[in-house]
């Protein structure tokens, strides 16, 4: 196993590796060379997932590392990325408590996760066990209605995927209750999100977007 610096001779690679780490230049990428045998490959192939749900984390099912993190670069081409201002603390405190007050699923079975966002000072929140379906929800609701997120606040920590679709929902602001990955911090500041974790009660983590 070997890892693949950010910044690498590309013309000594062949043309396919040479590729994929242009499409992977925002992740730390580790290249793993195996050789299976036939029998190992017949298995595998056996146990592979079919999954037909277009809701959920994005990565099961799926088979290719380029799959798994895609490049983004499209949904800034032809045009800027959305500019909003950072959301003040006292702005993020207050929808945290409403999500406190309105998170009546999550009271009931306490592990429920929440998306939620301020549209004309009403609170839209959308729970789901699922984190990413939460927010699967709230970009429905947001396309459905032709409403605009300035920002969103996630119950639950920030992983890549949940970057990924905020990029492709075109979300300007991404906050989490706790952390974001450092893959996540990369690939929103490369790609104009705003992101934030760790808010408390008394404080936030502005990770880019300032």
């Amino acid at each position: 196993m070997r890892k693949i610096p950010n910044a690498v001779d590309t013309a000594a690679l062949p043309d396919t590796l040479e590729t994929l780490l242009t499409q992977l230049q925002d992740y730390d990428v580790y290249v793993v060379e195996l050789r299976l045998s036939q029998r190992c490959h017949q298995r595998i192939q056996a146990q592979k997932r079919q999954l037909a749900g277009r809701i959920g984390c994005g990565m099961c099912g799926i088979t290719g590392l380029t799959q798994a993190l895609p490049d983004l670069s499209t949904y800034t081409q032809d045009s800027q990325p959305i500019q909003t201002a950072c959301p003040r603390l006292d702005y993020l405190l207050d929808m945290r408590q409403q999500i406190t007050t309105m998170q009546h699923t999550h009271q009931l079975a306490g592990a429920v996760h929440a998306a939620a966002t301020l549209h004309d000072e009403q609170l839209y929140l959308f729970e789901d066990v699922g984190r990413h379906n939460a927010l699967d929800k709230l970009i429905g609701w947001q396309l459905r209605n032709k409403r605009e997120a300035d920002c969103v606040l996630m119950t639950s920590r920030l992983s890549i995927e949940l970057v990924q679709k905020s990029i492709r929902g075109r979300i300007p602001w991404l906050v989490g209750m706790s952390a974001p990955t450092s893959t996540a911090v990369r690939v929103a500041q490369r790609y104009g999100l705003g992101l934030a974790g760790f808010l408390r009660d008394n404080r936030v983590t502005y990770y880019t977007g300032i």
